[in-house]
């Protein structure tokens, strides 16, 4: 966790905290998916996920694979501000919104869980991924709670504030 939130610094975003209710789903991921199993985080928990698996049977340590991870953001189109699958590990990531992460270790496979606000939702790039040193635009995303939504699917619309906003 300390890895990632070293690199959304680097995105202006606040640090992710560790939510040991995620770690365990995480973990059970992570063993589902050391095991060939169909296990799948169940989309009514609003949780996105990343996903490592090391070439041997010793997988990398949190260090390496986030930096794995981050480095799929050369990937990523800054111009469109777009989902790319090529680049959803960083996306998810730097996700602004997110708050609560946890992580799940079996072998060789190293999992990531962001939930409540998870990352890559389609409509939201713009106020969510944001740029190295720069941030996000705070004249488009006044509050952390902004999202952005989307009238032509590449997230260039309005922001849009939480319901109770």
């Amino acid at each position: 966790m300390n890895e990632h939130n070293v690199k959304r610094t680097i995105h202006k975003v606040n640090a992710l905290s560790l939510d040991i209710d995620i770690a365990k789903r995480a973990q059970t991921y992570s063993k589902a998916l050391s095991d060939d199993s169909a296990y799948t985080i169940p989309s009514s928990e609003k949780c996105s996920v990343n996903t490592w698996k090391a070439d041997d049977s010793d997988a990398a340590g949190g260090k390496e694979v986030t930096e794995n991870w981050y480095k799929t953001g050369t990937n990523y189109d800054w111009d469109k501000k777009v989902y790319e699958a090529t680049a959803k590990e960083f996306t998810n990531m730097i996700w602004r919104s997110a708050t609560r992460v946890g992580f799940g270790r079996t072998g060789n496979h190293v999992v990531a869980v962001y939930c409540e606000t998870p990352g890559n939702v389609l409509g939201r790039f713009q106020c969510n991924v944001c740029p190295a040193k720069v941030g996000c635009d705070a004249q488009r995303c006044p509050e952390a709670a902004a999202v952005c939504s989307s009238d032509d699917g590449h997230g260039n619309a309005e922001f849009s504030l939480t319901d109770d906003e």
